[in-house]
């Protein structure tokens, strides 16, 4: 039997590709002088939107890490990590080709200095959201190990954990007093790539642990002892 999609999910990436389109607008926009109309504008819609990759790593969490859904390894290594690896080198491919093309230079030596960084994964920037999830496709395995076996209070752990020396550690370690740490302790940061795991580790804890609905039908959504409002669409709870 197919598995039904879920409506939530699929919204959840509409508006994560929406997002992701914004922010692509705005870069233009920061060239423009600081604080005039333009420059207000796009930092704005620049950052209101900046959570969309992050919404694509917990939707695959969500999805990919439901111990309840089979994933086999000829699975994953013949259908899942290759559609990642086939898009980025197929976009890494197009853009090497756009830039030898754009500034004629289409010689032997520029072909193959552009073939050797194609194969050595020194591609644009932008590609990095491919380049972070085949490290997180490779490593699903493991959560999906984790994530069968361990308790709501041990995926919390693993939440805190992340939250602290992934978002906030990194994020704050400029300044005082992070700043003063030398030696062993400045390492102790979780960098973007394996940060982005935790994106999904949370996508799966939020899809699995924070969906209750009460005696009178209104759905809540709590997360510790806090509770937040989410939404009904199309019957299915979507959590914004």
């Amino acid at each position: 039997m197919p598995q039904k999609r879920s409506v939530s999910i699929d919204l959840i990436k509409t508006i994560a590709i929406i997002g992701v389109v914004v922010i692509h607008t705005c870069s233009l926009g920061y060239e423009n002088p600081l604080m005039s109309a333009n420059w207000l504008s796009s930092v704005f819609w620049g950052c209101i939107s900046r959570a969309s990759v992050p919404l694509f790593f917990m939707c695959s969490g969500a999805l990919l890490l439901d111990p309840d859904k089979p994933l086999s390894f000829k699975k994953l290594y013949t259908r899942n990590l290759p559609r990642i690896v086939l898009a980025l080198f197929f976009w890494a491919l197009c853009y090497k080709a756009y830039h030898l093309i754009a500034t004629d230079n289409l010689n032997t030596a520029s072909i193959m200095q552009a073939a050797k960084e194609l194969l050595l994964f020194r591609h644009e920037c932008h590609l990095y959201f491919l380049h972070i999830m085949m490290l997180v496709y490779v490593l699903l395995p493991i959560m999906r190990v984790f994530t069968r076996h361990a308790s709501q209070a041990e995926l919390r752990y693993a939440l805190i954990l992340w939250f602290l020396l992934g978002i906030v550690y990194p994020t704050l370690r400029p300044y005082w007093p992070l700043s003063l740490l030398g030696g062993i302790p400045s390492q102790w940061m979780l960098n973007m790539t394996y940060a982005a795991i935790g994106y999904g580790l949370l996508g799966y804890y939020i899809n699995r642990y924070t969906i209750l609905t009460n005696r009178g039908g209104r759905a809540v959504a709590p997360f510790g002892r806090h509770l937040c409002p989410i939404l009904l669409y199309n019957g299915s709870v979507v959590c914004p």
